[in-house]
């Protein structure tokens, strides 16, 4: 039984992309349908949507820092992952 993740980070609008022509669209989709995607910034955010997943959160600057904070704030964690 193939689990999906519970969140998926992207660091650039060419990991979506190449993640989706690797594994296929169809299969990615079910893959991720539920799982909360983590975009390093907007152009990102727009690969994401257009690739067909729209629970993001994106990190308010393009940095890993940034990216943990959004991380936080989707899986309302607090102050656990300092």
């Amino acid at each position: 039984e193939e689990r999906s993740p519970d969140m998926i980070t992207f660091t650039s609008a060419s990991t979506v992309k190449h993640l989706f022509s690797s594994l296929g669209k169809g299969r990615v989709l079910v893959w991720l349908g539920k799982a909360k995607c983590v975009s390093i910034g907007p152009m990102t955010t727009l690969a994401i949507k257009a690739a067909g997943l729209s629970n993001i959160h994106e990190a308010k600057q393009a940095t890993i820092d940034s990216m943990l904070e959004a991380l936080k704030f989707g899986f309302n964690l607090k102050d656990e992952l300092k």
